[in-house]
């Protein structure tokens, strides 16, 4: 579902107008969580765009998720709102017309985006709400092989919980690829297999070196980032892509831990201050009381005995010490 722990989903999302009167104009975002997002948009909750007020209510029609990292979210929403401007269309296919802002130029700038050999690296996955907007996008063209393609409601919005579980034991910390023992502590320098029951633990590096090794024999090219490949253990087909969010949901859990550990020190230290201060407080104004006591005692020299109400046992030596120190005794 899309909900997590950590904030390891990023998607963007287009967003058609069902005002009668506002066909075909739409709005491009990005967001962690695409229902709490549309309800914004929509004035269920507080938090939308103000510039999508006028054209309420909203129907969210495409989902594009899979990004890696938040930036990369915002890297591809700014390309898809911007295309003209974009770095990556280079032949003024879009100029930034009027026109270019409804839902038939924005499905052209999604189409040929995620058929950019730049973004069939990463592992994407696209998601429709909408029938009709389906079809108008399939007849573009086909989209990379690599893209997952779905259609459904936005509560049927789903990703594999694999892609951001992290393995805390392991059979062996030796590197599947080369053989070396692999140092556990050093979260960002190891990956391991999506398949839940497979040990398999191995360097970044040389998985990434086997992957683009394998990619070279296949299709001849040299990459620098890998796509895909199997796992030296079980033969599993895996993404790059999503073997680097499983390690950054490892790391952001680990980061979590100690933040709170911190954060728990922190605290226990503040409550031991701030004990101590209150004691001291405590202790001097027993003495300025005692002393207080004395000097009316030596001016009434009819009162011989003292008594006090000891209000815990913790004062009772304390007050015991301060009456010697100031010699007087301890009425019985």
């Amino acid at each position: 579902m899309l909900q997590s722990k950590q904030t390891l989903f990023y998607a963007c999302y287009l967003l058609i107008s069902q005002a009668p009167s506002k066909k075909n104009v739409v709005y491009i975002g990005s967001t962690p969580n695409p229902l709490r997002r549309l309800r914004q948009h929509n004035g269920e909750i507080s938090g939308g765009a103000k510039k999508t007020v006028k054209s309420r209510p909203w129907e969210m029609a495409i989902v594009v998720y899979g990004f890696t990292s938040k930036f990369a979210a915002l890297q591809f929403e700014w390309a898809w709102q911007n295309p003209h401007k974009s770095r990556h269309f280079k032949d003024k296919i879009f100029v930034g017309k009027q026109s270019e802002r409804f839902l038939p130029s924005k499905l052209k700038a999604l189409y040929l985006l995620l058929n950019l050999e730049h973004f069939q690296r990463w592992p994407l996955n696209l998601h429709f709400t909408v029938e009709s907007i389906y079809q108008k996008f399939t007849i573009l063209g086909s989209v990379n092989k690599h893209l997952k393609l779905t259609i459904g409601s936005l509560q049927t919005l789903e990703y594999d919980e694999n892609e951001y579980k992290h393995h805390d034991i392991y059979e062996s910390n030796s590197c599947a690829v080369c053989g070396e023992n692999v140092d556990i502590e050093d979260l960002k320098g190891w990956l391991t297999c999506s398949e839940t029951n497979c040990p398999m633990i191995s360097h970044l590096r040389c998985l990434s070196n086997r992957f683009l090794e394998n990619e070279k024999k296949l299709t001849g090219a040299e990459m620098l980032i890998p796509l895909n490949g199997t796992c030296p253990i079980c033969d599993t087909d895996l993404k790059w892509g999503s073997l680097i969010k499983s390690m950054k949901s490892r790391l952001s859990g680990y980061q979590t831990v100690q933040k709170q550990s911190l954060e728990n020190e922190m605290e226990t230290s503040k409550q031991c201050i701030d004990q101590h201060l209150k004691t001291t407080e405590r202790e001097q104004s027993l003495l300025t009381s005692l002393t207080e006591c004395k000097r009316d005692l030596s001016q009434n020299n009819h009162y011989k005995r003292v008594e006090l109400i000891v209000l815990d046992d913790s004062d009772e030596f304390s007050l015991a010490q301060s009456f010697k120190d100031l010699d007087l005794e301890f009425g019985n």
